[in-house]
């Protein structure tokens, strides 16, 4: 399961915002707060309901409270609605689920409540939320979107020999794909592994990853398939590292693969990550956004799309002993006797 990005701002900023332009001695109310990001790549399927509260009781402490966060148990029904053609076809009943803990902060912590279901979504159907607060005057919160679908990487990316290199000072380094449809935000995240070997005992290691996200960019059109692609100077990739990793003369470090991480945002993500960026302008009060009908909130969805595994030449690798960037930070290549297996010669740039 992969973790709801901004999910915490998110609800953190709809609960303060409902503080604003209201009578503080009113009567307790509630209002339904709903964040939902479905994602077809996942194995489990997450939404988070909980309550933007007015009351007369200190606002730090009522945070504090989960019962002024959180339904009772056996209040809510949340249900998934798969539609196709315009058709309801099938409903999925969301469970209610404690087993994530939450974050320390102002809130209610470490409990907190999601609904979630482990059953399989059509990418090709569009879905819709239904939350009702039962009861004799039962209250139903709704939204709908569509699913962000899968979608290829694209030649060379997609040869499983391809190696990345990072030296061409003649053009620079690509990741093409194929656009996907419904999705509408797209960023991509590199991911390069290493393993840190104690230099006093060889024995002694360590796997560890950096992760460099590229700059973002949104899709002119939902069709999906057309041909795009990240692209970057194979030099800032030297640059990222020597800022990413510190120097240590106890270890020497080994370049190992490169994964690449592509996400994609649904429409109404994308709108929310728009509206919610940093402000351009000297005005900073921005629009808010909901697609909740009956509450507040978020429901869209998103896709991961990864390629692990990518070797990177050697080239590539003799400039991280030895590009002026990186020469300091302890990467070596060490050559193996076929015979027993065994490491012969560790190479440090000279």
């Amino acid at each position: 399961m992969k973790k709801s990005l901004l999910a915490g701002l998110f609800l953190s900023g709809l609960l303060l915002a409902c503080s604003t332009d209201v009578d503080v001695n009113a009567p307790y109310e509630d209002v339904t707060v709903i964040f939902g990001l479905l994602d077809a790549s996942d194995t489990a399927q997450y939404i988070k309901v909980n309550k933007a509260f007015l009351g007369e009781d200190d606002a730090l402490i009522m945070a504090s409270e989960e019962d002024s966060l959180y339904y009772a148990e056996g209040s809510l029904t949340v249900e998934l609605v798969e539609i196709i053609n315009g058709n309801e076809v099938k409903t999925i009943a969301l469970t209610r689920d404690e087993s994530i803990e939450k974050d320390p902060g102002v809130f209610a912590n470490p409990n907190q409540v999601l609904f979630k279901t482990t059953e399989a979504l059509n990418e090709n159907a569009r879905y819709a939320l239904r939350v009702v607060k039962n009861g004799p005057d039962a209250i139903t919160s709704t939204a709908e979107t569509q699913l962000v679908q899968d979608f290829n990487f694209l030649s060379p990316l997609n040869n499983p020999s391809y190696k990345f290199n990072f030296t061409n000072r003649f053009s620079a380094a690509s990741i093409p794909f194929q656009t996907a449809e419904n999705g509408r935000r797209y960023e991509c995240t590199i991911r390069f592994h290493y393993v840190e070997e104690n230099r006093a005992n060889r024995n002694d290691t360590i796997e560890k990853f950096i992760e460099w996200t590229l700059d973002p960019f949104e899709a002119d059109d939902l069709g999906g398939g057309r041909e795009r692609s990240f692209s970057f100077p194979g030099s800032s990739f030297y640059k990222v590292v020597a800022n990413r990793i510190q120097p240590d003369l106890t270890v020497w470090r080994h370049p190992k693969k490169v994964d690449v991480i592509i996400d994609v945002a649904g429409d109404e993500f994308s709108t929310y990550l728009d509206l919610n960026g940093p402000s351009s302008t000297i005005a900073q009060d921005k629009p808010e956004f909901s697609n909740i009908d009956n509450g507040v909130g978020l429901f869209s969805s998103r896709f991961q799309k990864v390629r692990e595994g990518i070797a990177i030449t050697g080239p590539s690798q003799d400039s991280l002993q030895c590009s002026e960037a990186t020469q300091g930070l302890s990467f070596v290549t060490y050559e193996v006797i076929p015979a027993s297996n065994q490491v012969d010669t560790i190479f440090t740039c000279q």
